[in-house]
């Protein structure tokens, strides 16, 4: 029985395992970009639109509203970066081809490498940090098999964009604090944490609270670790790190902060002059007509009429659903029906929705069991807390704020989540590690079970059984492989016969 064991950690271990997985994210992530009907559901339009807006132009500047995307105030928005990147891949793509399914298939497929890429990234990042090779490769293996991980990987989306720089951070974050750690100090790395935070702050402003956290741990421990220097050991020290810096870096790295810094002020700085705001209303830079023609301005403009002026809002009541919705939209499907102008919505398969919370609260009691004991000697899982708890404080704080405004909670994402939960991983696999080290058959065999219930429904097998006709590009060839698959699979998956379909407006 123990060669059994051994055998299978081994297995889990090697770094063949890790190409599995990744061939096996890619495959899911595929099968969404070549079977999913346009636009999906997370705002894929909106990009496409968007992207199409700049492949017009050279500059990321908008002098004026495009008329005909249904955009929102795209002059003022301070997360056009991605859409504005992807627009020169997408002009090469028109040189070839003019055909919109082709354009939209082909910038999919870079999502996908994008998203790809940033699991090889997370990879060395959870080794890094100490991680077990066996429980580096279970973790990213589970958060792979979240059904709407692949699907959000095939979007024409910012978040795969969101989701590579804030791997990036990470892992300059990491070498960072390693090198705090030893009273030396990082200038590279801080300068290149400036970029990355400038850059990705413009990709989508919404990852603010992750670098308000994140940029903040990293100032303060760095005061902590010199606050005894006098001023001329601190500029000695600055001197020193800095003569450590490659010659082409000392140029290059403090023109693409100027550059950062400029494009942040040109939005967040002159919306703030011109709208006292960051992030200003539509109708404070267009008018309301144009506005209503953006889906989510004209949602929440429903929301307002119909609201109950009578109405109280409840922060209990608000904590709940925001906690069950969140969970909710990270294993639930959802896709389009173009021609009923719908979004079909099913609930999450029963197996892996119900593990994901087992293994949370197990984790989240095995941090509580030993905090002090977790976070002392390692800095980083210190700042991974910090990003992670800002973040989770603001984003739940702009939900409140909106059911208050509304009347109702909408505009629940689980895919909000996916930007903090490889920190979580990280996080929680230290907190179980001394669980189980006295344990290695439990730990393998909880390990084998996980996958296992996972495989019920996680990925694209949600896609695949909760699909319907409508869903799929139209095309006989992919209609019948979508079909074919999901007879064969649905006997194989508990909870596939249920399907309570909801519909929700695009």
């Amino acid at each position: 029985m123990n060669r059994v064991y051994s055998r299978a950690y081994s297995i889990i271990a090697a770094p063949k395992f890790f190409w599995f997985i990744l061939a096996l994210f890619l495959v899911q992530a595929l099968w969404f970009v070549f079977s999913a009907r346009y636009p999906m559901a997370f705002d894929e339009a909106y990009h496409f639109n968007f992207i199409r807006v700049y492949s017009e132009q050279w500059l990321p500047f908008l002098g004026e509203h495009p008329e005909g995307y249904n955009l929102n105030s795209v002059t003022r928005e301070p997360s056009y970066f991605y859409n504005y990147l992807l627009s020169f891949p997408f002009r090469i793509i028109t040189l070839f081809s003019e055909s919109p399914t082709v354009q939209i298939i082909t910038l999919r497929l870079i999502n996908v490498g994008i998203f790809a890429y940033t699991i090889v990234l997370y990879r060395k990042i959870f080794t890094l940090t100490g991680l077990s090779h066996a429980l580096t490769h279970v973790g990213l293996l589970l958060f792979t098999l979240i059904p709407i991980v692949p699907m959000l990987a095939a979007h024409i989306n910012y978040d795969n964009g969101l989701m590579l720089l804030i791997a990036w951070l990470l892992l300059v974050s990491h070498s960072a604090l390693s090198t705090l750690k030893a009273h030396q100090l990082p200038l590279q790395q801080l300068l290149i944490i400036g970029i990355v935070a400038l850059f990705a702050s413009i990709v989508k402003y919404a990852v603010l609270p992750i670098l308000l956290g994140g940029v903040g741990f990293i100032l303060l421990y760095t005061y902590l670790t010199f606050r005894s220097y006098s001023l001329r050991s601190t500029i000695a020290l600055i001197r020193r790190s800095w003569h450590r810096i490659a010659r082409p870096l000392k140029v290059i790295l403090p023109i693409m902060l100027l550059i950062g810094g400029l494009l942040c002020f040109e939005r967040f700085g002159l919306n703030l002059l011109r709208y006292h705001t960051l992030v200003p209303d539509c109708d404070q830079v267009i008018s309301v007509e144009q506005c209503l023609e953006f889906g989510p301005y004209e949602r929440n403009a429903g929301y307002r009429q119909t609201a109950d002026p009578n109405f109280e809002p409840s922060p209990q009541t608000h904590i709940g659903t925001w906690l069950s919705g969140m969970w909710y939209r990270l294993f639930f499907m959802i896709n389009g029906d173009l021609a009923a102008d719908r979004y079909h919505n099913f609930p999450p398969l029963p197996l892996p929705a119900l593990s994901a919370v087992a293994i949370f609260s197990f984790g989240l009691l095995s941090v509580l069991r030993r905090p002090r004991q977790i976070f002392r000697t390692k800095p980083f899982l210190g700042f991974l807390a910090a990003i992670i708890i800002s973040y989770i404080l603001i984003l739940w704080y702009q939900s409140y704020a909106g059911y208050s405004s509304l009347g109702r909670i909408s505009a629940l994402n689980g895919r909000y989540l996916l930007l903090i939960i490889p920190a979580v991983i990280i996080i929680f696999g230290h907190a179980m590690t001394p669980i189980f080290t006295a344990k290695p058959k439990l730990k393998i065999a909880l390990a084998t079970l996980t996958i296992l219930l996972f495989l019920q429904g996680g990925g694209v097998v949600s896609f695949i059984v909760r699909s319907n006709p409508n869903w799929y590009w139209p095309n006989q060839s992919v209609e019948q492989i979508n079909v074919t698959t999901q007879k064969a699979l649905q006997p194989l998956i508990f909870g596939s016969e249920s399907r309570h379909l909801q519909f929700v407006p695009r």
